[in-house]
């Protein structure tokens, strides 16, 4: 039934993978650790694929090893590794890094001191990348740094409305 049909469609998938690895494609050891992640539930497996993808200049898979290194216990994270692997997907131009780099930036990480300027850096990479966000964000940074504090705080209030953290 509908449930052989789905195995069949993952390991079709894992074998194109593994092919498309084996010729250089620098995403398919990262879709390699997706499957290995999230259909077999092996973590290791999953690191080694991420690995050889982020090697390989993967930017997704450079943020999956920060994930990986942030959340998921089993794998004995590191929070140092993890925000410097944040930091280099968000370099490559990873927005969800890019976001929680700025974010821990902004408040600190491991033994790290939060640090507002550096944590504006990002957020002016993120302005970059959207037309609405990218108006108001560039706006209320200009404001902040202009010394502007009350316009800035109303700017960023507009855009905590609109759902942006």
């Amino acid at each position: 039934g509908r449930r052989w049909r789905e195995e069949e469609a993952v390991v079709s998938t894992q074998s194109t993978g593994e092919k498309a690895a084996k010729a250089g494609h620098k995403g398919a050891p990262g879709t390699l650790g997706y499957i290995e992640l999230n259909e077999n539930h092996n973590i290791t497996g999953a690191v080694h694929y991420f690995n050889q993808s982020h090697n390989l200049g993967d930017t997704d898979a450079t943020h999956n090893l920060a994930v990986i290194q942030s959340f998921y216990e089993a794998f004995h994270p590191d929070p140092l590794y993890a925000h410097n692997m944040f930091k280099l997907a968000s370099e490559r131009g990873h927005k969800d890094a890019t976001m929680v780099s700025a974010e821990q930036t902004l408040h600190g990480v491991h033994n790290i001191t939060g640090n507002c300027p550096s944590a504006i850096k990002y957020i002016k990479v993120l302005s970059g990348q959207s037309n609405y966000v990218t108006r108001r964000l560039r706006e209320a940074v200009k404001l902040y740094q202009d010394g502007n504090y009350d316009k800035a705080f109303m700017e960023y209030l507009i855009l905590a409305e609109a759902g942006v953290e």
